[in-house]
């Protein structure tokens, strides 16, 4: 089931399959999502849980008990309940369930989404919360793909994402599996990291993904020709892990 939320300046439509969204228009009617080709990636914004990346020989180990893992988590590929749209924000949640804790992921808790419109910026928000009574280890990831370029006036070399200030992070090494090396190196050492890091074609990259560490900015930027277009990928302190015994 989809449902959608819309102001003056955005529709965004958002999928209860991974609450994953789906397609954000300008009123202009221009797509800025990827639109899952499946020839390249049929994805198009994919939220990642309960781990991002993939686990050293493909299982997660708990107590003893082996769990089968697959890349990137799996709240993505399930079903997730529509708690709330008042037309311009909505929320979506997925509560663990005895096949998830006995298969995939031995703790018991509750992933909220929220996508809220706020003039030109759609905020998403995710929120875990623990329900179970032990310590609960988990990553978040958020993988959004953009549908560059936007019209027929532009290439995808008239983008770039910028960080909100210089930036010297560390690029830590990962192995052709995806596990990491124990290496890492400087790629924009000292240099404006904003302007030496231009957007990489879907289906063009040669690495699954570039992991940079230390990084201070709270802010990413996706502009074309110096002119912002998608601002506010946020890192807040948005998962909320609790543990009613503490």
């Amino acid at each position: 089931m989809q449902t959608t939320i819309s102001n003056e300046f955005l529709t965004v439509t958002i999928d209860t399959h991974g609450a994953e969204v789906v397609s954000v228009k300008n009123s202009k009617g221009e797509e800025l999502i990827w639109q899952a080709d499946p020839a390249i990636w049929d994805r198009h914004s994919p939220v990642l849980f309960p781990w991002a990346g993939r686990l050293a020989n493909g299982e997660l180990v708990h107590n003893g008990k082996h769990y089968s893992g697959g890349q990137h988590g799996f709240i993505r590929d399930l079903e997730h309940i529509l708690k709330q749209n008042n037309g311009i924000s909505a929320q979506l949640m997925f509560r663990a369930d005895e096949e998830t804790k006995t298969l995939r992921f031995p703790f018991d808790f509750e992933f909220t989404s929220v996508f809220t419109l706020d003039g030109h910026t759609l905020h998403h928000e995710v929120h875990v919360k623990n329900c179970g009574d032990e310590n609960m280890r988990c990553g978040i990831g958020f993988h959004p793909g953009f549908n560059i370029p936007f019209d027929e006036n532009h290439t995808t070399t008239d983008y770039e994402i910028r960080f909100e200030q210089e930036e010297s992070p560390i690029i830590l090494d990962c192995l052709p599996h995806g596990l990491l090396s124990g290496k890492s190196f400087y790629q924009w050492k000292n240099k404006n990291f904003r302007r030496s890091r231009s957007v990489t074609p879907v289906g063009t990259a040669q690495r699954d993904a570039a992991n940079a560490g230390c990084a201070s900015c709270r802010k990413l930027n996706l502009k074309k020709t110096g002119i912002n277009l998608l601002t506010n990928w946020v890192r807040e302190n948005i998962m909320q892990t609790t543990n009613p015994q503490t």
